[in-house]
């Protein structure tokens, strides 16, 4: 409707037209000036939804790594937010991309709680995103670091980053529990689940160690020590 409304202020023939003339020179301009915000917002207007997704999930991938996002990473991740939202809801493109775009989104939600000092319910985000095993079934922890290579992209890439964010999430609440005043028997039956979570993820990130820098795994281990005491 927007790009009929546009078109027909522009003299354009149709909202194809305007598709191919206007909002191609759009792109380009956008994408020349780094505002990829702009250019996955224009492929929305042009009907283009595979296309948006993919640029979701690249844009995403590159956002999600940071410590601290950026103001324009914010809008992005809004954007995205919103977009995913929308084609949920209207049943478009559903795929790869659009799932990688929603796990993504996901381990920034988990990354804001741990901000937060909410530990636990990251936990319960990244165990949603179902990208690392913390069942402590060997086979099942084997098997989905195999299925490792079939993954997105996008998600590959940044296993660097939410690989250290679950192992943070556990320690936060493993800290937590320490300090508590609950019943004995309860901090015990918790911090043996922690135990448990923090060395399935050892054992899936062990499989996948040639995916990581060293001082990622070290990191990662000198966690799951500190869990274990």
């Amino acid at each position: 409707m927007a790009g009929q409304q546009e078109a027909s202020l522009l003299q354009l023939k149709d909202s194809k037209q305007f598709n191919e003339q206007i909002l191609v020179w759009a792109v380009k301009h956008s994408e020349e000036n780094d505002r990829i915000t702009e250019v996955i917002k224009l492929y929305n207007l042009a009907g283009n939804y595979s296309t948006v997704v993919a640029c979701l999930a690249q844009a995403l991938s590159n956002t999600i790594s940071r410590p601290s996002p950026k103001e324009k990473d914010q809008a992005l991740e809004q954007t995205a937010v919103d977009i995913i939202r929308h084609y949920e809801r209207m049943n478009r493109a559903a795929g790869k991309d659009r799932e990688a775009v929603v796990r993504l989104l996901r381990i920034r939600e988990a990354k804001d709680q741990i901000a937060t000092g909410k530990p636990e319910v990251a936990i319960d985000i990244m165990e949603s995103t179902e990208l690392i095993p913390l069942s402590g079934d060997v086979a099942k922890i084997t098997r989905r670091a195999e299925e490792f290579k079939d993954l997105h992209k996008a998600l590959q890439r940044n296993l660097q980053a939410y690989l250290p964010l679950t192992m943070e999430a556990l320690a936060g609440v493993h800290q937590k529990v320490k300090s508590s005043v609950i019943p004995d028997a309860t901090r015990q039956m918790t911090l043996t689940a922690l135990r448990r979570k923090s060395r399935s993820l050892m054992i899936f990130a062990g499989i996948l160690k040639y995916r990581m820098s060293p001082d990622i795994y070290s990191y990662l281990a000198r966690l799951d020590v500190e869990i274990a005491l």
